[in-house]
């Protein structure tokens, strides 16, 4: 039985975080461990793929709910630091229950929650597999163990492939012969998947990893500022693209992740060396800004977003078109312009937190309406029965 499922960005951008709070803990000798959603029925604040870093007595980074869980998944992780086998946790809301345990858990679903100990030196470690995804900008899949029948494949027992290729495994061949068409198709996918595998008594949690969005500001001016600030405030990693920058251009953008020098014509190559990448054309230079679309078009960009009124960006696409760039786009769907969400906004900062509320939303494939004005779940497609 195969039940699927989807992921935000924000997922990998959660993991990306781990990852690099992990790194730092582990080079002083702590030992951590980490606590994942892995299944989850009816409503819950956190979906599947959802995690939450654990330390000695203390909760390092993540989530793996609105707050009424982690101190709890705090005190089981405590505990289990003075074992080594990996364990569920599964709170239920369901009934009125939930009043006596005191978890104040108020969403009216089951969570299921693996805890395990982090072991850098094992080859299916799941946060070094995640950096090696994320650093080689490639994705993965990790298909892991959370109900088991069998001693020989405990829970959290771990399969690792990236590009089709059996990194690292602690399962059994048996049980990685009867996950191979789920592992392979999920493989191949191109979004922020997960889904949970039901096989003669085993369930294991798949999930594909993806290196984190990485945003290109093509523009220096001061609007560009905020929209920097916003962007790595929701995790997402940033680089400024301009002609030319002076010290005090480079030491304003400080806050980016790299600051590059490059001409229009070298944009293509610095975009598709992103697995997700998208870009916010800013220069507020007509001529610039068109050539910097016009080879954002003949890249993977998987947001391109035009500041300014739609009427120019429509100049700039007649223009292109005469050259013939907008036959090369894979698609004009990408273009957004003008860019954002239409919040009102005003000043450079209102509007940077509209455009970075549309990306989210692109690269999410949501709506970006009032939650009040929907019908049904939040978050549609995990469970057929919520």
């Amino acid at each position: 039985m195969l039940r699927a499922g989807s992921q935000s960005s924000g997922t990998m951008i959660e993991l990306d975080v781990i990852c690099r709070r992990a790194s730092v803990r582990r080079q002083a000798g702590e030992e951590l461990l980490l606590a994942t959603v892995v299944r989850i029925e009816g409503s819950s604040y956190r979906r599947p793929g959802a995690r939450m870093l654990v330390g000695h007595e203390s909760w390092l980074s993540g989530c793996v709910s609105g707050g009424c869980l982690e101190d709890d998944v705090v005190r089981r992780a405590e505990f289990r630091l003075r074992g080594a086998r990996a364990v569920v946790a599964r709170y239920d809301s369901m009934s009125d229950d939930e009043i006596g345990w005191g978890f104040g858990v108020g969403c009216n679903g089951l969570v299921e929650i693996l805890i395990e100990r982090l072991d850098e030196a094992s080859p299916t470690d799941p946060l070094r597999f995640a950096e090696e995804c994320f650093a080689r900008e490639e994705g993965g899949v990790m298909a892991t163990v959370f109900v088991s029948p069998e001693e020989s494949v405990p829970v959290g027992a771990r399969l690792l492939v990236r590009r089709g290729v059996r990194v690292a495994s602690s399962m059994g061949s048996a049980l990685e012969q009867a996950l191979s068409s789920h592992v392979a198709r999920l493989d191949h996918e191109d979004s922020w998947r997960t889904s949970v595998v039901s096989h003669e008594g085993f369930d294991v949690f798949l999930e594909r990893v993806h290196p984190v969005p990485h945003v290109f500001v093509l523009g220096s001016r001061h609007d560009a500022s905020p929209l920097i600030e916003i962007a790595r405030s929701v995790g997402f990693r940033v680089t400024v693209v301009d002609r030319t920058a002076s010290l005090t251009t480079r030491e304003r953008f400080r806050e980016a992740d790299r600051f590059v020098i490059a001409k229009p014509a070298e944009l293509l190559e610095l975009v598709d060396a992103h697995h997700t990448a998208l870009a916010v054309v800013m220069s507020h230079d007509y001529e610039r800004d068109r050539d910097y679309l016009g080879a954002l078009l003949e890249s993977r960009a998987r947001y391109i977003g035009m500041l300014g009124p739609e009427r120019r960006t429509r100049r700039m696409l007649a223009e292109l078109a005469q050259v013939g760039k907008t036959d090369r786009a894979p698609s004009l769907d990408r273009v957004h312009a003008p860019v954002g969400l239409a919040i009102g906004a005003e000043t450079p900062g209102e509007i940077a937190l509209a455009i970075v509320a549309e990306m989210h939303a692109a690269l999410a494939g949501a709506p970006a309406g009032r939650l009040r004005t929907r019908r049904g779940p939040i978050h549609p497609g995990l469970d057929a029965r919520r």
